[in-house]
Order: C-alpha cells, then sequence, then structure tokens
C-alpha cells in the first residue's frame, strides 16, 4: 500500500492493516499481466485469480484520454491495494481464464476462449466496430474460441486455432493486414475496428502458429516448425520485422 518505493518482494494487499495490524493477502492467483509489451505506460498489474476472478492495482490509466480505465468500480485515483474488476455495475467480472493490459484498454479470456475488452477505445481496440469506450467488458466477435489475447498500444490481437486476427489502431501496421492508409476504417490514424485476419502477404492468412506475442506497436506468432512470423512497427507490414529500439528482431 501506499505509493513508497518498493525496493524488496512484498506481498499483494486487498486491502490496508486492520487495527490489530494484519491485511488480506491476495490469494490464489493462477495469472498475471506485468504489462512488458506497454513500453513506458506499464504502471499497472492485474491478476487472474483461480476462481475466474480478475483483480488489478496500479494507476487507472496508464496513458490518460480516450474515456476509458482499466478500473472500473466508480472511484478514481491510484489504487494502492489489489482490486476487483466488474462486469457489469457492482457485479465482479467471473470467468476469466487470461488477462492482458494494453496503453488504455484491457482484454481477457473468459468462459473457454470468449474474449472481452473494456476501457478506451481509441482506434477501436474493443472491437466493437466504433470507438466508444465501455466501462465493462463486452464480448468481440471472432470466428471462433480464442486460445490467447494480448492488448498494446490501441490495438488487440487474439490467436485462434492457428490463425491471429487483430483489431484495433493500425497506423504502425499492427494489425497485419497490409498498408494502413489502403485498409482502413476511416479513422484519423488508420484503424480496423473489427477482427482481421492476419496476413503474411494479400489474401495470405498468416498460418500455424501456436504461440501469440502482442507488444506495443506489433506482435509476432510462433509456428509449430520454430519459425515466426512478426508484423507492425518496422520496415514492411506483411509480417514484416518487428523493430525495437531499432533493432530489427528476425
Amino acid at each position: 500500500g501506499g505509493t513508497q518505493q518498493l525496493r524488496r518482494a512484498t506481498q499483494v494487499l486487498l486491502a490496508p492493516p486492520t487495527r490489530g495490524g494484519t491485511a488480506p493477502p491476495l490469494t490464489g492467483v493462477a495469472h498475471i499481466s506485468g504489462g512488458s509489451s506497454r513500453c513506458y505506460l506499464a504502471s499497472n498489474t492485474c491478476a487472474v485469480l483461480t476462481s475466474g476472478a480478475l483483480y488489478c492495482w496500479g494507476t487507472p490509466d496508464a496513458s490518460g484520454g480516450g474515456g476509458g480505465s482499466l478500473f472500473n468500480d466508480g472511484t478514481t485515483g491510484p489504487r494502492a491495494y489489489a482490486t476487483a474488476i466488474l462486469g457489469a455495475a457492482a457485479t465482479p467480472l467471473g470467468g476469466v481464464e487470461q488477462v492482458s493490459v494494453g496503453s488504455r484498454h484491457a482484454c481477457v479470456l473468459r468462459n473457454g476462449g470468449e474474449v472481452w475488452c473494456w476501457g478506451a477505445n481509441v482506434g477501436g481496440p474493443l472491437g466493437q466496430g466504433d470507438q466508444t469506450a465501455r466501462t465493462y467488458p463486452v464480448k468481440v466477435t471472432l470466428p471462433g474460441m480464442a486460445a490467447e489475447v494480448g492488448a498494446g498500444a490501441d490495438f488487440s490481437c487474439a490467436r485462434v486455432g492457428a490463425n491471429v486476427y487483430c483489431w484495433g489502431a493500425s497506423g504502425a501496421g499492427q494489425i497485419g493486414i497490409g498498408n494502413p492508409s489502403q485498409n482502413t476504417d476511416g479513422c484519423i490514424n488508420f484503424c480496423k475496428l473489427s477482427p482481421a485476419q492476419v496476413l503474411t502477404a494479400a489474401a495470405t492468412p498468416l498460418a500455424g502458429i501456436v504461440e501469440l506475442e502482442v507488444g506495443y506497436q506489433g506482435g509476432c506468432g510462433r509456428r509449430a516448425d520454430g519459425s515466426l512470423g512478426c508484423w507492425g512497427t518496422g520496415a514492411g507490414y506483411f509480417a514484416g520485422p518487428l523493430s525495437i529500439a531499432a533493432q530489427q528482431v528476425k
């Protein structure tokens, strides 16, 4: 709790200590999202519990703007203690299996592979066909149940079977479908407001993917044979090299 800098590992708490000096810890954690893919914007963390609940702590919205927030319990300000994410007013979100936190939105897998997202919707990373922020998670329509989900800088991706679908801001080619200026739903900085299948060439889907990683403005998919297909910031838009601090990962 508090704003002090911690220099040793410490237990994440649900609330401040009681008068007797004890504090309830966050337990039963099955999966965490630390936000390493969010560049300097990473300032909150989430944990999926074995019960299917989702708890997060840190700042409400790392980058500001967009009308949305990771936290949706109706209060404002940084969260010094783990806070339950709601699925609707006064109703905790349940059935969560994985979580990924973007720069100002978040997505989860729940109920066996459904993708649900909430928060700011600049460029359409909530996958609803619009740019309206959502306080509570909304379901993304995909061709099947997803095995992985990733949220980046105003875009999202999911692995469905051996294919990858992305949606949201596309100015850096992070949707992986070709030149953004020729494949856009009309946003100022280019976007796809609904899921689109990542391609390796025109009309050729990226296939054989067994693992997905989503970064700040790009993504990579690992194939079963150990090769990688990457797209986003860097040279080229059709699974081109992913650029990280001016270095290319091939």
